[in-house]
């Protein structure tokens, strides 16, 4: 669907324009319908990552181990490449603490940036799976770093110091997500940390007990600042369904940015139509440039502008939902299902009742 813009056959320029707005966030780069049309993402000076776009700074953007070591190509006959779990080696991951591998991934590596030179950022990280490596050296690597990602970051360290002159990014995610105890990522290392299993309910600072997402997040920052946030703002499962996590969007970004995150990358419905997307998009566009603005003025604007006479009712029901989540104290989950709340101590019925006394 292509987005109307009022365009103007003339536009008058004052004489004089001293206006410097500088964000807060360098990189700004979010998933919705909206962000599909290149008119309102220019407008919102919003970013790409799309290695084939021509304004992104991205040669490889995650879950790259097996495209830089194929498993087509390398595990039959070197089936030691891969990660040992299971009892045996399978194709799931890489066997980091194998100096083949790495010689084998930079000269790959190489030639993918030889394609696009003026790339800056190279991802070198973990395929979207659990199988990490539980080979002798790659368990004792990570033994003394105290979690799954001590080998990840000491292998690309040593990536990193190939290429001084690009930033090599890599995941903290999932089984990867806790920082390590010793090994400091380089400083042209990026640390991509993804927020995948956090309950949108609550702010992510509500929670710093250790293992928390928080908790982790606070550790990484301790160790380094070139952090970019993959955070999650739908329910995959059904991306129209009853989503009310408006409430949390401002304090999660400006905890991210209090510690001094400038990266950030939120991952909502894409080209696909979700629970007031529009708006969201809109706010998260604002928040990622001032995350201290008044977001219920601008939801506000926001509603009566785009929604017309419904934009009162709209925020009323939105409220409801908000409301009735808090009350019902459950889990709001990007992997959760339209059904769940039915079994929620009446979240359903409560939400109903508030919906029908507008």
């Amino acid at each position: 669907m292509k987005l109307l813009f009022p365009k103007n056959a003339t536009l008058v320029i004052p004489d004089v324009i001293d206006d410097v707005e500088i964000p807060s966030m360098d990189f700004r780069e979010y998933y919705y319908t909206a962000t599909v049309d290149d008119e309102y993402r220019e407008w919102h000076k919003l970013m790409r990552h799309f290695p084939n776009d021509s304004s992104s700074q991205w040669g490889m953007w995650v879950h790259t181990f097996n495209k830089l070591v194929p498993e087509e190509k390398y595990f039959d006959s070197h089936p030691e490449y891969f990660s040992f779990y299971g009892g045996k080696r399978q194709p799931a991951q890489l066997c980091l603490s194998n100096n083949e591998v790495f010689e084998i991934l930079v000269k790959n590596l190489e030639t993918e940036m030889q394609i696009k030179p003026n790339a800056k950022y190279w991802s070198v990280s973990q395929n979207d799976n659990y199988g990490f490596c539980q080979c002798e050296k790659c368990s004792a690597i990570d033994s003394v770093e105290g979690c799954h990602s001590g080998s990840i970051i000491r292998f690309v360290n040593k990536v990193a110091a190939m290429f001084p002159d690009k930033i090599i990014s890599t995941l903290a995610y999932q089984y990867s997500r806790s920082a390590t105890k010793i090994t400091k990522p380089s400083n042209n290392v990026n640390i991509m940390f993804c927020s995948i299993e956090c309950d949108r309910s609550k702010p992510i600072a509500s929670d710093k007990s250790a293992g928390s997402f928080a908790y982790d997040f606070e550790n990484w920052s301790s160790l380094t600042t070139n952090i970019l946030i993959w955070d999650y703002v739908v329910q995959f499962s059904n991306y129209v369904s009853p989503f009310p996590n408006l409430n949390v969007l401002q304090s999660n970004i400006q905890f991210f940015h209090s510690n001094g995150v400038r990266d950030i990358f939120e991952q909502g419905s894409s080209g696909n139509w979700s629970d007031f997307g529009e708006m969201k998009a809109y706010l998260i566009s604002a928040l990622l440039w001032n995350p201290y603005i008044n977001v219920d003025s601008l939801c506000t604007d926001f509603a009566n502008g785009f929604y017309g006479k419904a934009g009162k009712a709209l925020m009323q029901y939105h409220y409801a939902l908000e409301k009735n989540l808090d009350n019902a104290n459950v889990m709001l989950d990007i992997y959760g299902n339209p059904v769940s709340p039915v079994k929620t101590h009446g979240f359903r019925m409560r939400t109903w009742m508030s919906i029908n006394s507008i």
